[in-house]
């Protein structure tokens, strides 16, 4: 087995050391300025900024000339944000899964001009979350949908209903505009709601997901069928206790 010793690239070296001296100055840096953080001469610094800009991880502002964080790496950042923002809501879903058997649990997110759902646990596989491709809600008449509406800015909301008419939508499930109101209402104060059904024995639950900061970030419907009558009340308790603890260990992880 061939003995290798490891040398570090000393280019790449000065290339990060140099980014990284970008991304501390808000306000941008000179070429000067960042030739004199890494120790090196302005053309050296020149060629290594350039660099950076060509691949989009720095930015040049003019007058005066300033270099800044791209928008690739502000890409790249995010990427990481969302890909934590979902493991926390995963983990969370897999927990209520094992601790509410037979539950179904959809997570759902406000992509382009609809309520879609993104991922889902499939009935009897607690440890499984399952992601979805374009699985679009029903306006007004999911959970799901009822959790974002709650909590939408008054001109996402107004776009939303632009699109997708209450009457022609949600008027035959809700029977009045007043009901659903009374629904959005009760979802605000309390931070769930259980959606009306005709089968008593399918229970449905809107939840809302909460940044950290206290925005809206996605929701989850949260249904339970049950078998039979006995102990109906107690389940409810369970599902609404086990769901809102869920909710805002979402919230207190992300904050983490």
């Amino acid at each position: 087995m061939v003995n290798r010793v490891f040398k570090p690239v000393q280019s790449l070296q000065r290339g990060l050391a140099l980014f990284e001296a970008v991304s501390r100055r808000k306000e941008g840096a000179s070429l000067k300025e960042l030739a004199a953080e890494i120790g090196c001469s302005a053309p050296a610094a020149y060629h290594l900024v350039h660099t950076l800009v060509e691949c989009g991880y720095v930015r040049r502002l003019e007058n005066p000339a300033r270099y800044v964080t791209g928008d690739k790496w502000l890409q790249l950042a995010e990427g990481q944000r969302r890909d934590r923002f979902y493991h926390v809501v995963y983990d969370q879903m897999r927990g209520l899964a094992r601790e509410l058997p037979g539950v179904l649990l959809y997570f759902s997110e406000y992509i382009g001009d609809s309520v879609v759902v993104r991922a889902h646990t499939p009935a009897n596989e607690p440890e499984v979350v399952r992601e979805e491709v374009n699985h679009v809600l029903p306006p007004y008449v999911s959970a799901g949908g009822l959790a974002h509406l709650a909590f939408w800015p008054q001109e996402v909301r107004e776009a939303y209903e632009a699109r997708y008419p209450f009457d022609a939508y949600g008027l035959h499930f809700w029977e009045s505009r007043e009901a659903f109101e009374a629904a959005l209402r009760v979802l605000r104060e309390t931070g769930f709601y259980l959606m009306p059904e005709k089968t008593p024995l399918r229970l449905k639950l809107a939840l809302p997901v909460f940044r950290p900061g206290g925005g809206l970030a996605a929701a989850l419907t949260v249904q339970w069928n049950l078998r039979e009558r006995k102990g109906l009340a107690q389940r409810k308790r369970e599902l609404i206790v086990a769901a809102r603890a869920a909710g805002a260990a979402i919230t207190r992880n992300l904050s983490s």
